[in-house]
């Protein structure tokens, strides 16, 4: 279970890089609740840790909402993200085995971080 902010960033990362190395398409999609219940608490106060990290990586262009959909009552609106496969982050997580996740959640928080200069 999480418990601090590295952790839940570290889980994020880790469910992204799980869902992007078991990809067989060219995009994924998720859910904020999807990886609260996968970090082990599905509360208001870990949806918006959550999507706050989130958020930081659409602002850097690492991923995009696909849709948002009606109000939740524990997480606000539904909002489902995706990762293309032409995306910085995709070929980042791509490329990553599970022992450089830790590094790469760490990488990703910095607050000027750029996804592009980060190497694996």
């Amino acid at each position: 279970m999480a418990e601090g902010y590295d952790d839940i960033t570290y889980s994020t990362i880790y469910y992204l890089w799980r869902l992007v190395k078991n990809a067989r398409g060219q995009m994924v999609t998720f859910k904020t609740t999807h990886i609260t219940k996968r970090i082990g608490r599905s509360t208001p106060v870990m949806c918006s840790i959550v999507k706050y990290i989130l958020n930081r990586l659409i602002e850097r262009g690492c991923i995009k909402i696909w849709s948002v959909r009606r109000q939740s009552s524990r997480c606000g609106a539904i909002i489902r993200y995706v990762i293309y496969s032409d995306s910085p982050l995709w070929s980042l997580l791509k490329k990553a085995d599970e022992s450089e996740v830790k590094r790469l959640a760490r990488e990703m928080m910095r607050h000027n971080f750029d996804v592009t200069k980060i190497k694996i």
